[in-house]
């Protein structure tokens, strides 16, 4: 019982996390809050739904192309998103661009729901039908994709944010916006490029969980407020942190649910925030 909870936080944890890590990146790289990540992550799993459809064949589907697939359309939505939303707004001041961007957070479920409909539905894929066995425990195929995908994908996200020039552009404009813009280097594009980084992850972390969850238009809210108070609990711009904590927010929630009363498993984990935004304000994982 104990290993099984144990195996079945890890995977949600796996998903919280690696959204924590999109949200945060944007946040610690951009210094805005782009409250229309949970509505892209939303919006991720519904392109993943129209595309496995389409390309539906005797009742099969292939998971990995509707990952690719839905990977390059959310890439163009969210270019489209930066360029059109974010990037005006953010050459005015952070306030607009959370205005901004708080529009479009209550625009796009509704569009969802005009265009998908109300009803509840899942992401294809068949890796939810096969599990496997370790002795007593079992791990669903898919759950182990997602804790796959969360700790690979934060490792090449860390990579390119701390081994590329691209990255170090970004990292520049993040901690000094005066001394990187006489530098030569575009904030403001700069800024543009972590929310699209931010969403790409973001859509990773759907298609690779979401097949695991009931998909609806507003699956976003949940998903946003989890991955905030993981930042929260890690500390802003902290990447492996973030993920960190996911996993341990889903191993928390898992096991408060199995073993002291599941309908107070969020008030636990908030609760669990606030005393420690109490003892360290900026983080786990932050600086003192």
């Amino acid at each position: 019982m104990f290993f099984t909870q144990l195996v079945n936080g890890l995977i949600v944890g796996s998903g919280y996390g690696l959204v924590a890590v999109g949200l945060n990146y944007t946040l610690g790289l951009a210094r805005v809050f782009n409250f229309a990540y949970g509505a892209f992550y939303a919006w991720a799993a519904y392109a993943g739904i129209a595309i496995g459809g389409a390309l539906a064949w005797g009742g099969h589907v292939n998971y990995v192309a509707v990952c690719l697939l839905t990977l390059i359309v959310m890439a163009v939505i969210a270019a489209l998103f930066a360029v059109g939303v974010v990037f005006p707004a953010i050459t005015r001041s952070d306030m607009t661009v959370m205005v901004a961007t708080l529009g479009v957070s209550i625009a796009m479920p509704n569009l969802a729901q005009m265009l998908f409909g109300s009803d509840a539905t899942s992401l294809p894929s068949s890796l939810t039908q096969h599990n496997i066995h370790l002795d007593s425990v079992r791990i669903n195929a898919q759950g182990l994709v997602s804790i796959v995908a969360a700790l690979v994908f934060t490792t090449a996200l860390v990579l390119f944010n701390n081994g590329t020039r691209i990255g170090t552009r970004l990292r520049a404009a993040a901690e000094n916006r005066e001394l990187a813009a006489a530098s030569g280097v575009n904030v403001s594009l700069s800024h543009v490029v972590a929310v699209v980084v931010g969403i790409i992850v973001a859509t990773i972390a759907c298609v690779s969980f979401s097949p695991l969850t009931v998909v609806t238009t507003t699956m976003g809210n949940q998903v946003l407020i989890v991955a905030f108070a993981a930042i929260a609990m890690a500390g802003i711009g902290r990447l492996w942190g973030a993920l960190i904590v996911g996993f341990g927010i889903g191993v928390f929630e898992a096991m408060f649910v199995a073993y002291v009363n599941p309908t107070y498993s969020s008030v636990a984990i908030y609760a669990a925030l606030i005393l420690l935004l109490l003892v360290r304000p900026k983080g786990l994982f932050g600086g003192h």
